[in-house]
């Protein structure tokens, strides 16, 4: 027989029953279940109370001071210290407790500093300190997880923090070919409210060997078949491998050449600049400036 919703039912005797019968409960939607959790947790998370109190996750990491007092050459170098030119965005802040807080284009990065000797040895801490655990965050400052460094350089009553080799083998080829203040300002990292720079720099090694002591200039004696120019320069003049002399011929225009040989008293140069391409004959003048060699424009 059939009863009245279309099932089939079945005669027993002492009871009916139908061939689908209904389920006793349904089945639980694990799924959606799951992502309502989710959504939850991604909307709590971000304000969470932790073993330091209240913090919200785009907040910089929490760090633990160090736990040794700084010395007073690191006092010294307390404050926020930032690029001057207008691509460069990197900023650190080495804080009175021993902490740091790095951002820069690239990312961010914080830790514990210290100083030894001319350099400033950043140990990272990439982790949010939560009432349930630790969470390590991305390293952002280097591929290495040990601690990073920055030299300190004194200019005059002046200091500069420069991060990359990069920036001292700017910095040194800008300086030694008689660059302006303003460019050479945009080298490392400058604290406001600094004094002039002055005098010379006091560089980390090897790039305080580097610096000359003034202009250099010399001539070219001959111009090779392979292209590259012998000039009348040497060790002696305190020329180096790499460094940057300037074609003096033509007023105005000053192609850059690179030192790529050096004997006592002469040396191997080749053209090394893209833009103004350098058109040498035996006798010419090159120097050590780029501008105008009566005119000092670096800071006195």
């Amino acid at each position: 027989m059939e009863d009245p919703k279309g099932s089939v039912a079945r005669m027993v005797p002492g009871r009916e029953e139908t061939a689908n019968p209904p389920r006793c409960c349904s089945r639980v939607p694990w799924k959606k279940l799951g992502l309502v959790a989710l959504g939850f947790a991604f909307l709590v998370w971000p304000f969470r109370v932790t073993s330091h109190g209240f913090i919200v996750r785009w907040a910089p990491p929490i760090v633990d001071p160090r736990p040794t007092c700084l010395d007073p050459a690191e006092e010294d170098l307390v404050g926020e210290w930032g690029r001057r030119w207008a691509q460069g965005r990197g900023q650190v802040a080495l804080g009175r407790d021993g902490t740091f807080h790095f951002s820069a284009r690239y990312g961010e990065s914080c830790g514990v500093w210290r100083r030894v000797g001319n350099e400033i040895l950043l140990g990272k801490q990439e982790s949010y300190d939560s009432v349930i655990g630790r969470f390590p965050l991305p390293t952002f400052w280097s591929r290495d997880p040990g601690e990073d460094r920055v030299w300190v350089a004194r200019w005059g009553a002046r200091t500069i923090l420069f991060e990359f080799e990069d920036e001292l083998d700017g910095f040194v080829a800008d300086f030694n070919g008689n660059h302006g203040a303003e460019r050479l300002a945009r080298w490392g990292l400058h604290r406001d409210g600094e004094p002039a720079a002055t005098g010379r720099p006091e560089l980390p090694s090897p790039w305080k060997e580097r610096l000359l002591p003034g202009e250099i200039r010399g001539t070219i004696l001959e111009i090779r078949p392979d292209g590259r120019y012998r000039a009348s320069l040497g060790s002696r003049d305190h020329v180096w491998v790499g460094l940057t002399l300037y074609d003096r011929s033509l007023p105005g225009k000053y192609p850059r050449l690179e030192v790529v040989e050096v004997s006592e008293k002469e040396c191997l140069l080749r053209p090394s600049d893209h833009k103004e391409r350098a058109d040498l004959k035996a006798g010419d003048p090159i120097s050590s400036w780029w501008s105008d060699a009566d005119v000092e424009h670096r800071p006195q």
